[in-house]
């Protein structure tokens, strides 16, 4: 699994299989047929 940790930003597409989970900041578009774990206290716009 991957993770987007606390403190961390991405803006952009993000394209993955398997499981990401995102508990900083994410913006963009999501292309995945994986599992994507948004967690407590994370900001996806």
């Amino acid at each position: 699994m991957t993770v987007l940790d606390k403190g961390a930003e991405f803006d952009g597409k993000l394209t993955f299989e398997g499981k990401v989970q995102i508990n900083g900041k994410f913006r963009g578009e999501v292309f995945s047929e994986g599992t994507l774990i948004i967690g407590e206290g994370a900001e996806v716009d």
